[in-house]
């Protein structure tokens, strides 16, 4: 019974199968459409260049119908070619790197989107000046220090010694007269400072960074080549006085400094020299209490004199000893070389902010160690050379000139003198002076 059915069964099926159906067509299974492949492969780019960034798309089951580029983020960019798969852009001027992002969207022939986030970096142009030296002072040993112009800075721990060598970076936009500030920290509050007049004057600290892969406007040059810079008791004299005469605001560029130090007293110098000197030295804080900040005491006249009248009360004598001491040591007066000694050099009378020095000399120095100076009064003709770290002057000819002075003024005449020339209606006289002698 059970294989009867069975027979039954296959011939049914067989029968059904050989009959005809009303509709023969076949079924069709309808396929997605696969959207856009996109990529893309971005190096920095530089600032003030012709530039271009590309994406690549395919379409596996299609065309690339069109391209839409949309700016996200950085420095707005003139871009040409929105609609292609290649952008084109001048990049503008920027003072710091800046990342730039677009978003492409991409649509084949069926209308599928890929949206695609492009993004890369705008780098500066920058020079690099590398800043090698020495803070001078024990107590300095390994402290930090930090170089600054402008809004640029960088910054380095000094070695044992004191010694330094710091790379900093500066955009090639900024003012070739920036001024570039040092600070030399330690644990205390006593911060040693020096003030270089210009970055133009740096040329010679120029070098290119190994690591860097910017474009750099620098040279190449060893380290061992570079001029050093002394961060001292002395060169925060100098700072703390260029502060000072320019109304307490740090003068930024070469033009400021160069006028304020015609009017800087040498003896000024020294004496708040020898005065960090002693505060660095000093076991004992002698700032004023709560003050915390030397830069400012010395800069600020008033706390500066009471500072220096209460350093001679503790200790008579010893700012003038530290003079001498200062004067003495070569790491903080090294001595003069010839080279150093410029070809043109001014000698004028001391006078006060905003007045003209009336009275002065010219001298000339010349490379094969002659030279002339002109005054007022006269010209001379002398040979120079370099004695002991000073410029010793060896005239050729007897030195002297007349001048007419009020008698009053005259040194050597006796007050009888004096007055039997005012008896005479006598008020001027005229002085010859040779050799340096009435």
């Amino acid at each position: 019974m059970l294989k009867r059915s069975i027979l039954s069964l296959l011939v049914t099926s067989a029968f059904l199968s050989g009959c005809g159906s009303d509709d023969d067509t076949p079924i069709e299974i309808e396929t997605q459409n696969k959207a856009p492949a996109v990529s893309a492969n971005f190096s920095p780019i530089v600032e003030k260049s012709s530039s271009t960034l590309a994406v690549i798309a395919t379409d596996s089951d299609g065309s690339i119908a069109k391209y839409a580029w949309v700016q996200t983020a950085g420095p707005a960019l003139a871009i040409t070619g929105g609609d292609t798969a290649e952008i084109s852009f001048t990049t503008p001027s920027i003072a710091v790197d800046s990342p730039i992002s677009f978003t492409v969207n991409v649509t084949d022939n069926e209308g599928a989107v890929t949206e695609f986030i492009a993004e890369t970096n705008i780098d500066r142009i920058e020079t690099h000046y590398l800043l090698a030296g020495q803070v001078v002072g024990v107590q300095y040993a390994s402290a930090l220090i930090s170089a600054t112009v402008g809004s640029e800075s960088a910054s380095i721990a000094a070695d044992e010694n004191g010694n330094f060598s710091l790379n900093l970076a500066i955009d090639d936009d900024v003012d070739l007269s920036s001024s570039v500030k040092l600070i030399a920290s330690n644990e205390s509050s006593l911060q040693l400072a020096s003030l270089l007049p210009s970055l133009e004057q740096l040329s010679g600290f120029i070098t290119q960074a190994q690591s860097s892969s910017k474009i750099l406007k620098a040279s190449t040059q060893a380290v061992g080549d570079t001029p050093k810079i002394s961060v001292s008791a002395v060169s925060t004299a100098l700072y703390t006085l260029l502060v000072a005469e320019n109304g307490g605001t740090e003068p930024t560029n070469i033009d400021a400094i160069k006028l304020i130090e015609s009017q800087i007293d040498p003896n000024a110098l020294i004496e708040i020299a020898a005065v960090v000197q002693i505060l660095i030295n000093s076991e004992v804080s002698l700032l004023p209490q709560g003050t915390t900040d030397l830069l400012s005491v010395l800069a600020d006249p008033e706390q500066y004199n009471a500072l220096l009248e209460s350093i001679e009360q503790a200790t008579p004598g010893v700012i003038e000893e530290t003079i001498i001491a200062i004067v003495e040591d070569p790491a903080l007066t090294p001595p003069l070389e010839a080279a150093d000694v410029p070809s043109l050099y001014y000698q004028t009378t001391p006078v006060a902010a905003s007045f003209i020095a009336r009275f002065g000399s010219r001298y000339e120095f010349a490379e094969n160690g002659t030279g002339q100076r002109a005054s007022n009064f006269d010209i001379l003709e002398f040979e120079w050379s370099i004695n002991s770290g000073d410029i010793l002057l060896t005239y050729s000819q007897d030195q002297g000139y007349t001048s007419y002075p009020m008698v009053s003024g005259v040194e050597g005449l006796s007050q009888v003198q004096k007055d039997a020339l005012f008896a005479a209606n006598i008020d001027q006289v005229d002085v010859v002076i040779e050799n340096g002698h009435y």
